[in-house]
């Protein structure tokens, strides 16, 4: 069935399949450039009996896909402050590439953020002069032009992933985070205290998962 709201088309397609492999053909099938989905933000062990239609979702389609997590309140501004997260090793260029269109195109406030982890102890090593070389990093993934238009912030913070981007998205009201996902999905990635994972439940605002490279 297609109806034609606010000049877009629509087509509603109702099917008895199991939602995965549904999503999965109808992306294929229609040539879908964004998915979105809810994500009720089990934890424990019901997501590792029953698994996540939402997660599972992002580790079998190639296409970005948008993610309401169970604490996502409706934003009427959903670009209005933009929060790209990003490890710089295996999730940055493609990612970045989609906030930074964003920001451009529809003036939103872009945020880069690069989590430290565990610093790495190594004899002489400058404190000052490894952060000053991530932020050098994070702004490579920026355009020449960024600048000009959007004056992103770049921050480099220390902790636990995944408390630290909520912060920071709580701190730069973020009303969009935007992570990558590696093409190879390891194992640990399933578990319920993974970043992905925690951010998805605990966030207030959207979360964009990109792809690092295409399927």
């Amino acid at each position: 069935m297609r109806a034609t709201a606010i000049g877009r088309r629509i087509k509603t397609i109702v099917a008895y399949a199991g939602a995965v492999e549904l999503i999965e053909q109808v992306a294929d099938d229609e040539k879908v450039d964004l998915i979105v989905v809810g994500s009720h933000g089990a934890s424990g062990i019901e997501r590792l009996v029953l698994g996540s239609v939402a997660e599972a979702t992002l580790r079998k389609v190639p296409c970005p896909v948008l993610v309401t997590g169970p604490n996502c309140y409706a934003e009427h501004y959903a670009f209005r402050s933009i929060l790209l997260a990003t490890d710089l090793e295996t999730t940055g260029l493609r990612p970045a590439q989609y906030a930074t269109a964003l920001a451009q195109h529809v003036d939103s406030q872009l945020t880069l953020l690069h989590v430290v982890e565990n610093t790495p102890h190594i004899p002489g090593l400058d404190p000052e002069f490894l952060e000053n070389s991530l932020c050098q990093k994070l702004r490579q993934l920026l355009p020449a032009h960024a600048e000009f238009f959007y004056a992103p912030k770049i921050r480099v913070e220390y902790g636990a992933p995944a408390q630290v981007i909520l912060d920071v998205a709580k701190s730069e009201l973020a009303s969009m985070v935007i992570v990558g996902l590696r093409y190879r999905v390891a194992l640990s990635d399933h578990l319920p205290w993974s970043t992905l994972s925690h951010i998805i439940r605990d966030l207030r605002c959207r979360v964009l998962v990109v792809r690092s490279h295409f399927a």
